[in-house]
This record gives structure tokens, sequence and C-alpha cells, in this order.
């Protein structure tokens, strides 16, 4: 090979030494031309291996490209699949999750293969039945060609437990299950996720279709508890017991118990005072404190053992006569910042049923209560956490709106020479 300045070859004879190689009648390429012309003569061979190199360049150049384009257009893909999911992110088609509509859009013959391989896989001797007619087990929509039904269990022995599927908690009783069946398939809906069944989008409506079923479940499993725990305590006829819960403390709630046949005794009328506050009730009208999975207890019996709280009985008190005091006539504020009162005191006085119970501060902890004075004459006076006028003036309203307040109004200052 000839460079310009390494020989004394001119650029014409770099040409003609060219030419001379690659032979007579034959078109040299332009490339090799120019680089004979601007002084450089380069040797077919070596020409060759430039041309080679410079396809390759083109090529990769070209994947380069498309390289780039297919990311762009592969990237939302990529970032759907890098998600956290063990099953299918593909969208599924679902049915409407409203209650009482869902189920009729479950073909009939759809409905006999999931209650055959429900009483299969369980080893059950029959299907438990529909919740539409009265059974024990939701139909929870279909999502991608998967019916998911959901059975609830009214037994005292089941342990609460959770379950996590694709960042949704399910909450349920051991004896309760979500199951999937596909293709004559029963499956666990943990199984039937990691197995690809289900998506993240599917889990998050049977979650939905969850809660707004165990809602609904709670109160009805709570129900037949109770009635069964009162007809074995007291020896009634379940069939003619109806319970309405009246408040919940946790694991704890008030109940009223009608019970229709009488429990085989004649109607009587029973007393029970409990801190001043006296409850009457026959013993066909009931109202009795429950402790799930445990038994019924009178109030005093329930306070006695620590099952509530002082509190509690006012509270249930006001619940269980709120017509009664609902009618009683209140006396209202009418002070205003302008009028000289105390910063820190409330004076009230309570309802003629209220006068024997023991008020503490803890009975008026949303006030900010520090402390209770009982005076002779019934009134009550309040010594507030917060020393403002205007506290006072708002936490007159709110005790107001207690069934147990007669009236309250500030501690108003009295000169020496006021009349």
């Amino acid at each position: 090979m000839y460079r310009n300045g390494e020989n004394e070859m001119d650029r014409s004879d770099a040409l003609q030494g060219l030419l001379r190689e690659i032979g007579d009648g034959m078109e040299p390429p332009a490339a090799l031309v120019k680089a004979a012309k601007s002084g450089v003569y380069i040797s077919p061979a070596k020409a060759g291996n430039h041309v080679w190199k410079f396809a390759q360049a083109v090529v990769c150049y070209a994947l380069g490209i498309a390289l780039f384009l297919g990311a762009i257009l592969w990237l939302p893909t990529l970032w759907e699949g890098s998600q956290p999911v063990a099953g299918t992110n593909a969208p599924s088609e679902t049915t409407a999750l409203t209650d009482g509509t869902d189920f009729a859009v479950l073909p009939e013959d759809l409905r006999a293969e999931v209650e055959a391989a429900y009483v299969k896989a369980l080893n059950l001797t029959s299907f438990p039945g529909w919740s539409e007619a009265g059974g024990d087990v939701y139909y929870c929509g279909t999502h991608n060609d998967c019916v998911v039904v959901f059975r609830h269990s009214y037994s005292v022995l089941s342990v609460n437990g959770e379950t996590e599927i694709a960042g949704y908690t399910f909450s349920n009783y051991s004896w309760e299950r979500i199951h999937v069946y596909k293709d004559g398939e029963l499956r666990t809906l943990t199984d039937a996720y990691e197995d690809g069944w289900l998506s993240n989008a599917d889990i998050g409506r049977i979650h939905q279709r969850h809660l707004e079923i165990t809602g609904q479940v709670y109160e009805q499993q709570l129900k037949k508890e109770m009635i069964a725990a009162y007809a074995k305590r007291f020896g009634a006829n379940a069939e003619k017991l109806s319970v309405r819960i009246v408040a919940e403390y946790g694991d704890v709630c008030a109940v009223w118990i009608d019970n229709e046949g009488g429990g085989g005794y004649l109607s009587v009328i029973v007393n029970e005072t409990v801190f001043g506050l006296t409850f009457s009730y026959n013993n066909s009208h009931t109202m009795l404190i429950y402790k799930r999975g445990d038994a019924f207890y009178t109030f005093r019996e329930a306070y006695r053992d620590g099952v509530i709280a002082k509190e509690n009985v006012r509270d249930l008190y006001c619940t269980y006569y709120v017509d009664r005091l609902s009618k009683k006539e209140k006396i209202y504020c009418t002070a205003t910042l302008e009028d000289e009162f105390s910063d820190h005191e409330i004076i009230l006085t309570v309802f003629p049923e209220f006068t024997e119970y023991p008020y503490t501060a803890e009975d008026f902890a949303e006030v900010g209560c520090m402390e209770v004075y009982v005076g002779e004459s019934g009134v009550i006076t309040l010594t507030l956490d917060e020393a403002s006028k205007q506290n006072v003036l708002d936490c007159i309203d709110l005790l107001e709106k207690r069934p147990d307040i007669e009236g309250a109004a500030p501690n108003y200052i009295v000169m020496p020479n006021d009349q």
C-alpha cells in the first residue's frame, strides 16, 4: 500500500497502479478510486476487507434501530410483567357483582357442574346449597372462565385467620373457604391464583365481593350462635327465638331476644338494677349480654365478670330506653362569649333515671373531663382539661346531645355586688 507522504508516488501514479491490479475492462469501486485520488493506494485484498467491515457496520446500525423501536413498543408489556403477579394479568370478563343479579347469569348446567365438583373435592355428602336459596354458598362472580364461590360457617369452633393473596387480605374463619371452579376442577383461591387462573385484577374484585358477603354473613352467623346458646342455657325452642343486636363492644354485644314460646313459663317481669340504672323486661322479651363463643350474662353478671365496663352499662340504658328518653324536655344553653363565666368548668343536670348513677371523669371523656363533683342537690360540676371559654361552649353543645343529660351551662361568675 502506498500512502501520500510516505513515498514520492503522486496521485496519478497511485491511480494507474490501482487500475493495473484490478485488470483492464473492469470498473473500480468509487471508494477505491477516491482513495487513490487522495494519494492512498489500497490493494484489492485490503479493499475487500474494508467493504466487508462497512457492510457489517450497516447491518449492526439497522439492527440497533430495530431493537430501539422494539424496546419502545415492548416496554409497557415488560413493565406489566415485572409486577408481583403469580397469575395472569390478562383482562378478565367479570360478571356484575350486584347481589341478587349476578347469580342469575350463572347457567343452570354450570351450577350443576360446580355443585358436583364441590361435593367431590371436599368429600361432602351433598352440596350445602346456594345462598339465594337459603344455603351457605355464595356466588362471587365469573372471572377468566373461573366460577368463584365462598362458603361461610356458623360453627362456634371456627378460628379466625387471614390469608394474603396478591396484596389483598382475606379474613375468614377456619371453616370458611373461597374456591374456584374451572373445567371440572375445584381449587382454593390461593392455588387458582398461583396457577395462573386468576389475575391481580380478578383477586381485587373477588376481595371486594368477599367483604360484601362477610359483612352480611357475620351478623347472620352471630345470631345463629346466640340462638343456639340461649336455647341451650334456658331450655327454649330455638325455632321460636329471634335476636336483635343492640350494641357491640369488640367480641361482646348486647342483644334483645324475643322468645315467642315464652320458654315454657308464664310471663314474668324482671327488674335488674346496675349502677342505679333499672332495666325492666320479662322472660319472653329479654336484653342480655353475649360474649362470642362463651355465654350469656345479665348486666350485673357481665360487669362483675369484667365482660363490660361501667360506661357500657350507661350507654346500653340510653339505647334500651331511647324512645322514652328522646321524648323528655331538655334545657338548652343560651350563653355567649360575652357572658362572664369560668373558662374551665361546666354545670349540668341529668334526668331522674340517672341520679343514682355514679358519674366519674370517664363518663365525660368526650369533653376532656379531669374531675367530677356531684353536689347534694344532684348538680354535677365538670372540670375540663382545656381552659377556654370557647371550649366550654363547644363542650356544652356535645353534652346536650346525650340522652342522659337534661341541661348544661357554664359556671357563671357572680360578683359580690350582684343581686
